[in-house]
């Protein structure tokens, strides 16, 4: 398997709840009650205070929204709550990798199957579309050569 070329991917660890509800597909009005309820968290000493940067615009650390909203049901329920794993420095370092902050080599599958991909939605848009089951019958004859 051929490395085609390292993708690296670079952000910050903080956004502004604007982007947060621009990333994660939510309304800023959920955004700010999401906030609310990380605020609560820094309160009971689950993440540290500078999970979240006021000043001009609120910047909230991406990991820890991630880690609220994966444990946020949990968090919310008193009985449940003592079952959640803590937020440590190791937990936003596999958070960063998952997210892919760091280099992540792109193999030639990898290419191909991209280009094969728009390939066939092109494909179709050019015929005005053949339907969902020919372009999967389509993408099973690819796979198999």
């Amino acid at each position: 398997m051929a490395i085609a070329y390292m993708e690296s991917i670079r952000g910050y660890n903080y956004m502004t709840m604007g982007k947060l509800a621009e990333e994660f597909k939510y309304c800023a009005p959920t955004i700010r009650k999401r906030v609310d309820e990380i605020e609560e968290e820094i309160r009971k000493g689950r993440y540290i205070p500078q999970a979240i940067i006021r000043g001009s615009d609120v910047r909230v650390n991406v990991y820890v929204f991630i880690d609220y909203m994966r444990y946020r049901d949990m968090l919310r329920d008193k009985n449940a709550r003592k079952e959640v794993p803590p937020f440590t420095g190791e937990t936003a370092r596999r958070i960063a990798d998952i997210c892919g902050y760091f280099q992540h080599p792109v193999t030639m599958d990898e290419v191909m199957e991209e280009y094969r991909e728009e390939s066939i939605r092109t494909m179709m848009e050019e015929r005005g579309g053949a339907g969902i089951g020919k372009m999967q019958g389509m993408r099973r004859r690819l796979q198999n050569r």
